[in-house]
């Protein structure tokens, strides 16, 4: 989004505040605000700077930063991932946003009567989904954030910050792999499989995703960028070598092996989830059935499989190696995923099939 363009077509942008140059870079300023420790009416606000194409979710980190230091927020960051939800309102009503859609896509940050504010706050109820809220609730949190900045009371402004692109994401690898020989018997149905890097083609996509996207979603986009190395890609199972359930401590059993997790499991509820954000890897597989196939028991979790590359059930994790070591450049690809929110949705409806 530039700063130019004709009347008509900034009514399909985002509204932006005249404040100068402050927005000659295309970005759009967002006024997060959270309510302060125990003052109805107070609020800490910070001013970021945001792409229009980031995601809502980029906006958490930093309010959760905001919550912690003004509004006696709980010190566990994984907790409020849960409790998190966030409020803007435009003509009047409320509008909770999709996490996972960016803030161009929202039609309230494209009114004349947006006034860039997002409210940010910990809830303390169970409800699942902010959007249960009921009629007076709904009407009563429109009627505050509406009302930002004029009917705050007194208001801590912390210093401005300016958010990347993908603010509040992960960077994911998920890895496939596939019979050299479409006819290999060692990969039919029954068969006992080979770990030997001649028998399989690998193949590698790399997306970035957050940590509330689910499982079946996360296989969704593998399919979509590995569409583009395998025609008609459609792997329908997942698994990890650094996610999942641990053998007891200490006592380490090699015979603990992988899981095909269910599709409409968070990435965040994933048992390592924690512990490997920063090298967060799956592996997509189908079973052998109509035609041979790279599965769980015939190459994943082969013990010569799991001894090089397993850093989760039980076998020795000093030397591990990545299974991208065993893809070649041009069998591994980038993918941008451009629509999180129909991927998820999608996803949510097959896992309940």
């Amino acid at each position: 989004m530039g700063c130019g363009g004709s009347e008509e077509q900034e009514q399909e942008n985002i509204h932006v505040e005249d404040e100068g140059d402050d927005h000659c870079d295309g970005k759009v300023g967002i006024d997060l605000y959270i309510e302060k420790t125990n003052a109805s009416g107070s609020f800490a606000k910070q001013r970021v700077q945001c792409d229009p194409k980031m995601l809502f979710i980029g906006l958490i980190p930093t309010a959760i930063a905001l919550g912690q230091e003004h509004g006696g927020w709980n010190p566990k960051v994984h907790e409020l991932w849960e409790k998190i939800t966030m409020i803007t309102s435009a003509d009047g009503v409320a509008v909770f946003p999709d996490r996972h859609a960016t803030l161009e896509s929202l039609s309230a940050c494209k009114s004349k009567g947006w006034n860039n504010a997002v409210l940010v706050f910990n809830r303390t109820d169970n409800k699942k989904d902010c959007c249960d809220l009921n009629d007076e609730e709904n009407k009563c949190a429109a009627e505050t954030v509406a009302g930002l900045p004029d009917s705050a009371g007194d208001v801590t402004e912390c210093p401005p910050k300016d958010l990347g692109l993908k603010e509040g994401q992960l960077q994911v690898q998920v890895f496939a792999a596939v019979p050299a020989k479409a006819d290999g018997e060692e990969f039919a149905a029954g068969g006992a499989g080979c770990a030997e890097e001649a028998s399989t083609v690998m193949y590698q996509v790399n997306f970035w995703t957050t940590r509330k996207i689910i499982v079946g979603a996360i296989r969704d986009a593998a399919n979509e960028g590995l569409h583009h190395l395998i025609p008609g890609a459609d792997f329908k199972m997942v698994t990890s070598y650094v996610l999942g359930e641990k053998p007891e401590l200490n006592k380490p059993n090699p015979d603990h092996t992988l899981l095909n997790f269910e599709a409409s499991d968070e990435i965040e509820d994933l048992d390592g989830f924690e512990e490997h954000m920063d090298r967060l890897s799956f592996m997509v597989y189908n079973e052998a059935e109509e035609k041979p196939a790279c599965n769980l028991h015939n190459f994943w979790a082969l013990e010569p499989m799991m001894a090089l590359h397993d850093d989760v059930h039980g076998h020795a994790a000093d030397s591990k190696k990545c299974v991208s070591l065993r893809v070649s450049k041009e069998k591994c690809i980038e993918h941008e995923v451009t629509d999180w929110v129909k991927l998820q949705i999608d996803a949510r409806a097959k896992a309940d099939e």
